[in-house]
């Protein structure tokens, strides 16, 4: 494996294994740190015109209200989900607070937090457009 030293390939900088460990890995095995995955990430989240879109449409789960007034919720998909919240300054901006169990477009701005490896939306408006597909089905 290479040093790392001064050259721009994204290999050189992998990180040491124990010989043991390497002599079962391929010659040109690409090895990274969840660190350095996570900075991967947040540079594709925020480079990528292919990730922001005008607005996503999922349903509202478990809106809360911080004690700083930020007001958070989860925006479920069909078997995934993503975290939003919206600043106290924003919220104030809002027709009204998001409803559990409300299917909404959100509209926002798409944060990678790279220390958790973790990928919110900071509301900037939202629409609700009926009830949930669970609050459809189980009520």
């Amino acid at each position: 494996m290479a040093d790392g030293a001064g050259t721009d390939d994204p290999h050189d900088d992998q990180p040491t294994l124990p010989p043991d460990v390497t002599d079962d890995l391929p010659d040109d095995a690409d090895v990274v740190t969840v660190a350095e995955l996570s900075k991967q990430v947040e540079t594709l989240v925020d480079t990528s015109d292919g990730l922001h879109h005008d607005y996503i449409l999922g349903d509202i789960s478990g809106p809360s209200e911080s004690s700083s007034g930020h007001l958070y919720f989860t925006l479920e998909g069909e078997n995934c989900e993503l975290q939003c919240v919206a600043f106290n300054f924003r919220r104030s901006q809002l027709f009204d607070d998001p409803d559990d169990d409300m299917r909404a477009l959100v509209q926002g701005d798409l944060q990678y937090y790279a220390p958790r490896g973790q990928l919110s939306s900071q509301i900037l408006d939202y629409y609700a457009v009926g009830e949930s597909i669970h609050a459809q089905v189980y009520t």
